[in-house]
């Protein structure tokens, strides 16, 4: 049985450049997949955003500290 045309709005809802094609998607399948970004995968989507936050901040702050090392030259 092919996905209902709710579950692929919805789909598209949350997704929308995914490539949802209604004959290709079993209603189970649709299930599912509305399933995992509803409890699973925004949990992992939002993880990995953090991490990703996490490591341009400590790279911008890496930045700063070089910006303002002084180095002295040859003295003679």
């Amino acid at each position: 049985m092919p996905a209902s045309e709710a579950q692929i709005k919805h789909l598209k809802k949350v997704k929308p450049d995914g490539d949802w094609d209604q004959r290709q998607l079993t209603k189970g399948q649709a299930g599912d997949i509305v399933t995992r970004m509803k409890y699973g995968m925004t949990k992992l989507e939002r993880a990995l955003k953090q991490a990703k936050k996490a490591k341009e901040a400590e790279a911008k702050l890496l930045e700063i500290k070089q910006k303002n090392e002084i180095t002295v030259g040859k003295l003679f």
